[in-house]
């Protein structure tokens, strides 16, 4: 008897370090394993009982480390929210008897790697999808699973693999657990772009764009890569070599050139910036997230403007090896630059269809630079325009007037642009009705606006000008704006276009 009480205070003692070396073995390979060795005797066990594996799916905390006991946690204050969408996945590991104490070995020495060998050719028995409150419920026969999240919602970083031993045996107590609660954590990351183009005005000017995504909070991270897509219209001026770099937080550690990788590559036709960060790199980013949950990675770049439309850059990131892999979804932004033409037509006074061929002109981003001539906007190595027969000229390539750095502005922002078309020459039978520059604003590449300027004959007296006097700068009186495609009471030639003007008088 006494013999018989050393051997099972034995087993017991073996089968405590057994439960605390599977528990440590948990925590390193960052799973939430819902399993240890038994204290209480697993030969009395039903083989053929049911049992339950209840997953909470949450999201990782700052600070690791929830119950892996199998126990559920009462107090939803105590818990990160929940992450809807997960899908989940039980595969039975064969060859795996826990009603033994030698299955319990086997079970409590078994790794993920081991595991996941031994269900290759095996299906898995169950599968579901977190609700609203990040549950699923798993009704399993008595063995030893590997649970394997295959799909998450974008923005959610997988949680590793993990095992579950059903069923389990309660802490501290020969009672066994036949419902198992698991808190599986998913570390949520996000990703941005931003576009900065205030300054931009013309086709060729420089467009810059800047990335932040955010570093998954896990111990170790075995994947992490940022692409920028950059698209046809928009030419990428930087070598891979002058691509920014850069981890942000506070006290974050400083990113050497054998920490990331920097290549230009092809996705979906596009040329594409791609970072790619080491071991060691990787080894950064996570100490960088430790020491300030706000890390993040910020990559910036520049482009020049090739054509007009609304230029759409992505940017997307894969936070782990399974995203990179195509397991799961990378998490993706967008940002826009907007590109249009101006328009402007000529016509005699008070004779619309009258479209008068042969004017020039020159065009400024403000009124003063217009009137004195100075600064004037080159596009493709074109700085001044002349009207074609139809007494039209465009200028193409310009940067919307209120649209800039991403965002529509009010007229009242300081990147809001205004465009000032400035006369140059009229032919000899002709003289303007006013000189003085019209204002014009860039708010589409359909429905863009035309300034409309008016000619007379020569013979018509006009005011002289005194040269001793100069001109006041105003907003002119004469002229006027309406939409490129809309003319009151006028024809355009080339396909019966109609253009909706609006009259001027002349000075008096």
């Amino acid at each position: 008897m006494k013999l018989n009480h050393m051997i099972a205070k034995s087993n017991k003692i073996f089968l405590a370090l057994t439960a605390t070396l599977a528990m440590l073995l948990s925590m390193v390979l960052g799973a939430s394993a819902a399993y240890a060795a038994p204290i209480g005797n697993p030969t009395q066990i039903d083989p053929d009982a049911n049992t339950t594996l209840v997953i909470h799916k949450v999201e990782q905390p700052h600070d690791f480390g929830l119950p892996a006991d199998g126990l559920p946690i009462d107090n939803p204050a105590e818990l990160p929210p929940p992450v809807q969408g997960a899908n989940f996945t039980a595969t039975l590991v064969p060859g795996i008897n826990i009603t033994t104490y030698a299955g319990w070995q086997q079970a409590t020495e078994m790794t993920i790697a081991d595991a996941h060998a031994r269900i290759t050719w095996e299906k898995p028995v169950a599968s579901g999808t977190t609700d609203v409150n990040g549950l699923l419920h798993f009704d399993l026969k008595v063995g030893l699973y590997y649970i394997d999240e295959v799909s998450v919602p974008a923005g959610v970083v997988a949680a590793e693999p993990f095992l579950a031993v059903l069923p389990m045996n309660a802490p501290e107590t020969s009672d066994w657990l036949y419902s198992v609660h698991a808190y599986p954590k998913n570390p949520r990351v996000s990703v941005d772009i931003g576009v900065y183009d205030c300054k931009a005005v013309r086709l060729g000017d420089t467009v810059s764009w800047t990335s932040n995504s955010d570093i998954p909070r896990k111990t170790e991270i075995d994947g992490y890569v940022v692409q920028n897509i950059i698209v046809p219209e928009l030419l990428l001026t930087d070598r891979a070599e002058q691509v920014g770099v850069k981890l942000q937080g506070k006290n974050a550690p400083k990113l050497e050139s054998k920490d990331f990788k920097t290549t230009v590559i092809t996705v979906d036709g596009k040329e594409t910036i791609a970072v790619e960060f080491t071991a060691t790199g990787r080894a950064k980013l996570a100490k960088a997230k430790e020491l300030d949950p706000s890390a993040n990675v910020e990559i910036s770049y520049n482009t020049s403007v090739l054509g007009e439309g609304a230029h759409v850059n992505e940017v997307r990131l894969f936070a782990d090896l399974r995203a990179i892999n195509g397991t799961t979804p990378p998490v993706t932004d967008e940002a826009v630059t907007k590109w249009g033409p101006l328009s402007v037509v000529v016509h005699e006074y008070n004779k619309p269809a009258n479209l008068i061929e042969g004017a020039r002109f020159k065009l400024y981003l403000t009124e003063a630079d217009a009137i004195a001539g100075v600064n004037q906007i080159e596009v493709e190595g074109i700085s001044e325009w002349q009207t074609d027969e139809q007494g039209r000229l465009i200028i193409p390539g310009l940067r919307f007037s209120n649209f800039a750095n991403g965002l529509d502005l009010p007229k009242t922002a300081g990147c809001y642009q205004i465009y000032w078309a400035m006369p140059t020459f009229i032919p000899a039978e002709w003289q303007w009705v006013n000189n003085k520059p019209l204002a014009g604003e860039v708010n589409s590449t359909v429905d863009f606006e035309t300034l409309i300027f008016e000619v007379e004959k020569t013979d018509t007296p006009v005011p002289p000008v005194d040269p001793e006097k100069p001109v006041k700068p105003e907003i002119p009186v004469t002229g006027g704006q309406v939409t490129g495609t809309i003319l009151l009471a006028g024809v355009l030639l080339a396909g019966g276009t109609i253009l909706l003007m609006r009259r001027t008088r002349k000075e008096s």
